[in-house]
C-alpha cells in the first residue's frame, strides 16, 4: 500500500509530487529533465487525446506528422521565434556512434558530423511553415486545417512531472488561411474547443482571454489563452492559440494566387495543449485521499473488488465477477502466451480491418529480434510477389530483466527475474495497405480503415440547380454520419464533378455518391465502389443501411480477393529446381531447410530469398532440404521480401 501523503495544506508541492508517483501516474527518469509516464497516467492521456481529437475533427481540422528534426538553418528565419526558443533548444550535431578503440563502450564517430546541425523540436511552426510553401498555391488550397500529436523537447533543469518536464506531449495544430479575419476567427473558434473541453470534460472552469506583448508565444501577434485556477491559489495556463499574422508565410514566402489574379502571404494561426493538462486534472480536484478523475476522462470508471472468506466462497463470487472484468499474472509460461496473444492481436487486426490475410509463425535464429529468446511474426503478400513482415512479437526470457536486475519476491520468498515480452507494429502497415489494394489508378482502401467511407458529389449546372441539390446531399449526409458513417460532401464549387471523380478514386474513397437534377426528381442517386468500379442506382429511401451494407461487401470482397492471392502465390518446391523455378513465379515457397544457419545463409545470398517463418499451420511432415538434402524437421516458408 502506498504511504500516506502530505496534506495540501502541509505542503502543497509535495502533495502534488507524491500523488503523481503513489497514484502511478508517472516517474522521473534516469534521462535528466524526463519523465516516464506509467500504464495509468497514459491511460488518462489517451481519454484527454481522443476526445481531443474528436473535437478537432468535427471543426474541419485532419491530422498530419511532421518530422523530429528541424535544420538550425530554419529557426533563423523568423527572428522573434528563435529568440523566443533559443536557450531551450538540443542540437544534434553527430548522426553515428562507434565502439570505442579503448574499451570504453560506444563514443560518438568524429566523422559523422552533421554539415548542418539538427535541431530537436521545440515546437513545429518552422519545419511545418518550410513544407506548406509546397502545399499552397492558390486560394483554392485555403483554409489548410492540420493538427500534429507529437513530442517536443524543450530543455529544462527544473522539472516537475506534467507541468514542466525537458520533453512532453502534446498536439499543435497549425492552419493557413486567405484573409485575416479568416485566421483570428480560426485562432478564437480553437481557443472556444479548449475551454469547452476543459469545463465540459475536465470539469474544470476557465477564463478565456488575451495574453499582453511580453506572454505572447514568439512570433505571434495575438495569444489567446485559457487560464484555471488551482486549489492552492495558483493560476496554471491550461491551453494557448495564436494568430500568428504573416510572419510565418513571409519568413519562409507562403504565398497563393488570390481571386484578384495577385499573389497574397497567407495569414496563419497555431495553437496546442500538452500532457501539463495531467498536471491541472491531478490540481483541479484530487485530495490528501489520492486522485479525483471525472468520470468522464477516467481510464477506469469502475472498479469491482470480490470479498471473500475462504476458497469455498471465492470460485462463486470471482466467477461472478469475471462475467465483467478480467485479470493477468506473470510467469514464463504467461509471458509465451502473451507474446503469442499478442501476435493474434495483429493478425486480426490485419485480417479484420485492414483485409489483408497474414501467415503467422517463428522467425529462425538468425532472424530473431536482437536479444529475444523467439520472435513470432506476421507475413503477408504483397501484389508483385514479395513477402512483407508486419508485425512482430518477443518472448525475450530473462536476457533483459537480468540485464537490468529487474527482479520481484516470488510466492516463496525468494527473488526471480522477471520474464518478458515486446511486440509492435509501426507505419510500416501503411506501406502494407497501399502494396496490398491499391491499383492504376491510385490507392483502393478498406472502409474500416478509410478515413472517409462515403463522398458525396453533388452535380448541378448554375446556382439555380446548385442550392437545391446541396440541400439535398447535406440531408443524406447527415442520414449517413447519423448511421456511424464517415462521409464527406464535396461542395467544393470550383472544381467539376469529373474532377472529383478521379481524385476521390486515387485517394481511395471506397464509395462515392453522386447526385444530379434527374436523381433529386427521381429520389435516387448513384453509388460507385472503388473496389470493383462497378455503378448502380438505388433509392435514396433506406440509403444508411443500404450503404452500410455495401461497405461491409467491400470489406469483404477486399479480403477475399487477397486471401485468393496468397492461395494461389504459395508454391510447393521438393528440390532446388523446382524452388528456383517457384521463386521466379513470386509469392511464398514451401520447402524443407536443413535447420542450419550455414544453409540459411548461402540460399540468401544465392537467391535474395529468406526464411520468412516456420509457420504454425501447413505441412509439418519430415523431408530433405532442398538445397542440401540433409534431413528436414518440417516445411518453411522462403519469399523475396522488402
Amino acid at each position: 500500500m502506498a504511504s500516506k501523503l502530505t496534506s495540501r495544506e502541509e505542503d502543497y508541492s509535495k502533495w502534488y509530487n507524491e500523488l503523481v508517483v503513489q497514484a502511478d501516474l508517472a516517474q522521473h527518469s534516469d534521462v535528466k529533465g524526463c519523465m516516464v509516464i506509467k500504464p495509468y497516467g497514459f491511460a488518462i492521456w489517451e481519454r484527454m487525446k481522443d476526445v481531443l481529437d474528436g473535437m478537432f475533427k468535427e471543426t474541419g481540422h485532419v491530422n498530419a506528422y511532421f518530422p523530429l528534426f528541424i535544420p538550425k538553418s530554419y529557426l533563423s528565419k523568423e527572428a522573434a521565434h528563435v529568440e523566443g526558443f533559443a536557450k531551450e533548444c538540443a542540437v544534434v550535431t553527430h548522426y553515428r556512434l562507434k565502439n570505442d578503440p579503448n574499451g570504453g563502450g560506444v563514443v560518438v564517430d568524429p566523422d559523422a558530423k552533421l554539415e548542418e546541425e539538427l535541431i530537436v523540436r521545440p515546437t513545429s511552426e518552422t519545419i511545418i511553415w518550410n513544407t506548406y510553401k509546397g502545399w499552397i498555391q492558390s486560394y483554392r488550397d485555403l483554409p489548410l486545417l492540420v493538427n500534429q500529436w507529437a513530442n517536443v523537447v524543450r530543455w529544462e533543469m527544473r522539472t516537475r512531472l506534467f507541468l514542466r518536464t525537458a520533453e512532453f506531449l502534446w498536439q499543435e495544430g497549425h492552419t493557413a488561411h486567405a484573409t485575416k479575419d479568416e485566421a483570428v476567427q480560426e485562432a478564437e473558434k480553437m481557443l472556444d474547443v479548449y475551454a469547452d473541453f476543459a469545463e465540459k470534460y475536465m470539469a474544470m472552469p476557465v477564463i478565456k482571454g488575451v495574453k499582453t506583448e511580453s506572454e505572447r508565444f514568439a512570433g505571434a501577434v495575438d495569444t489567446y489563452c485559457i487560464e484555471a485556477l488551482m486549489q492552492d491559489g495558483k493560476a496554471l495556463q491550461a491551453g494557448t492559440s495564436h494568430f500568428l499574422g504573416q510572419n510565418f508565410a513571409k519568413a519562409f514566402d507562403v504565398t497563393f494566387a488570390d481571386k484578384e489574379g495577385g499573389k497574397s502571404h497567407v495569414w496563419a494561426t497555431s495553437w496546442g495543449v500538452s500532457t501539463r493538462l495531467m498536471g491541472a486534472l491531478i490540481m483541479t480536484h484530487s485530495d490528501d485521499q489520492g486522485l479525483v478523475l471525472p468520470p468522464m476522462l477516467a481510464p477506469i470508471e469502475v472498479v469491482i473488488v470480490p470479498i471473500y472468506k475462504g476458497p469455498d466462497q471465492m470460485d462463486e463470487i470471482l466467477d461472478r465477477c469475471r462475467e465483467v472484468a478480467h485479470t493477468a499474472h506473470a510467469t514464463k509460461d504467461e509471458a509465451v502466451q502473451e507474446a503469442e496473444k499478442m501476435l493474434d492481436v495483429y493478425a486480426d487486426f490485419a485480417e479484420k480491418y485492414m483485409a489483408m490475410p497474414v501467415i503467422k509463425g517463428v522467425k529462425t535464429e538468425s532472424e530473431r529480434f536482437a536479444g529475444a529468446v523467439d520472435t513470432y511474426c506476421i507475413e503477408a503478400l504483397m501484389q508483385d510477389g514479395k513477402a512483407l513482415q508486419a508485425g512482430t512479437s518477443h518472448f525475450l526470457g530473462q536476457n533483459f530483466a537480468k540485464a537490468f536486475d529487474v527482479t520481484f519476491a516470488d510466492k516463496e520468498g525468494g527473488k526471480s527475474h522477471v520474464w518478458a515480452t515486446s511486440w509492435g507494429v509501426s507505419t510500416r502497415l501503411m506501406g502494407a495497405l497501399i502494396m496490398t489494394h491499391s491499383d492504376d489508378q491510385g490507392l483502393v482502401l478498406p472502409p474500416m480503415l478509410a478515413p472517409i467511407e462515403v463522398v458525396i458529389v453533388p452535380i448541378y449546372k448554375g446556382p439555380d440547380q446548385m442550392d437545391e441539390i446541396l440541400d439535398r446531399c447535406r440531408e443524406v449526409a447527415e442520414g449517413l454520419k447519423a448511421a456511424g458513417v464517415r462521409v464527406k460532401l464535396d461542395d467544393d464549387d470550383t472544381k467539376r464533378s469529373g474532377w472529383k471523380f478521379a481524385e476521390h478514386e486515387l485517394k481511395g474513397v471506397p464509395l462515392r455518391i453522386a447526385m444530379g437534377p434527374r436523381d433529386l426528381e427521381k429520389g435516387t442517386c448513384e453509388l460507385a465502389r472503388r473496389d470493383t468500379k462497378t455503378k448502380e442506382f438505388v433509392s435514396l429511401e433506406g440509403l444508411p443501411a443500404h450503404v452500410r451494407s455495401l461497405l461491409d461487401d467491400i470489406q469483404a470482397s477486399l479480403t477475399s480477393r487477397v486471401q485468393d492471392r496468397l492461395r494461389d502465390n504459395t508454391h510447393v518446391a521438393d528440390n532446388w529446381d523446382e524452388f528456383l523455378v517457384a521463386l521466379d513465379k513470386g509469392g511464398f515457397v514451401s520447402a524443407h531447410w536443413d535447420g542450419t544457419a550455414e544453409t540459411e545463409e548461402w540460399i540468401k545470398q544465392q537467391t535474395k530469398a529468406t526464411i520468412r517463418c516456420i509457420p504454425y499451420e501447413g505441412d509439418t511432415s519430415p523431408g530433405q532440404c532442398v538445397k542440401t538434402g540433409a534431413p528436414s524437421a518440417r516445411r518453411v516458408l522462403f519469399a523475396k521480401a522488402y
